[in-house]
């Protein structure tokens, strides 16, 4: 498909009104992880504990890393990843860069893997309490 730059975060203006705390997205080991996400998310009136549970497989897709979130120890560069991340996307899929830590084997692929392989220990993948 095309290519489409893309910028991250807002640039268009600064907020009057900050959001109740905690701010952002959930912290990955927080001491009560269940009340952490309800904490996080409930300041949205319509999040459920079931809303929460299905925004949380957005995790099927996508990486962590160490130069990034800091909550892995592999980052992005040349050489570091998992066996799943550091060639870049699994079973042959095309992928532009390498390394990191998945929440998933094909990390590039959405769909129910996050919720029926976090049983498995896969020592490969990362897992968070919130998770």
């Amino acid at each position: 498909g095309p290519k489409i730059p893309m910028k991250y975060g807002r640039v268009d203006g600064t907020p009057t009104e900050l959001a109740p705390a905690p701010f952002g997205l959930p912290a990955a080991f927080p001491d009560s992880p269940a009340q952490h996400l309800r904490d996080v998310f409930y300041k949205y009136d319509s999040m459920s504990d079931e809303d929460i549970v299905a925004l949380s497989g957005a995790h099927t897709v996508g990486r962590a890393f160490a130069d990034r979130s800091g909550t892995v120890a592999e980052g992005s560069a040349a050489g570091q990843g998992t066996a799943y991340t550091k060639r870049g996307a699994a079973e042959g899929q095309k992928s532009l860069s390498s390394g990191g830590r998945s929440w998933t084997k094909n990390w590039i692929v959405f769909d129910n893997s996050y919720f029926t392989d976090m049983g498995k220990n896969d020592p490969e993948v990362i897992y968070f309490p919130t998770d």
